[in-house]
C-alpha cells in the first residue's frame, strides 16, 4: 500500500528491527548465564551432597538438583513479575 510518510515507515522499521536484536540479546546472554548458574549448581550438589548420600544414589542427587532449580526459578519469576508490575503500575500513572 502506498504511503505518504516513508520515513517515517522507516524510522519505525529501524526501531522493531533494534528492539528485536536487544531481546534476541539478552535473551541469548540470559542462556549463557543459566547454563553458568547450571554448572555451578551441579559441581555443588556433586561436591558437598552426593559425598552424604549412598553410592549409587545418583537419583537422589538429581532429585536435589532439580528442587534447587525449581526453587531459584520460582523465586526470580515471583522477583520479576514484581517488578513488571511496578513498572506497569508507572507508565499507568504517567498516562493519568
Amino acid at each position: 500500500m502506498f504511503s505518504l510518510h516513508p520515513r517515517h515507515e522507516a524510522t519505525q522499521l529501524s526501531r522493531a528491527i533494534v528492539k528485536q536484536l536487544l531481546v534476541l540479546a539478552t535473551g541469548g546472554f540470559s542462556l549463557v548465564a543459566a547454563l553458568a548458574w547450571n554448572d555451578l549448581i551441579k559441581n555443588f550438589i556433586t561436591t558437598y551432597i552426593t559425598p552424604y548420600v549412598s553410592k549409587g544414589s545418583g537419583l537422589i542427587a538429581q532429585l536435589i538438583y532439580a528442587t534447587t532449580i525449581t526453587i531459584i526459578a520460582v523465586f526470580i519469576t515471583y522477583q520479576l513479575g514484581k517488578i513488571q508490575h511496578l513498572l506497569s503500575d508507572e507508565e499507568e500513572e504517567k498516562k493519568k
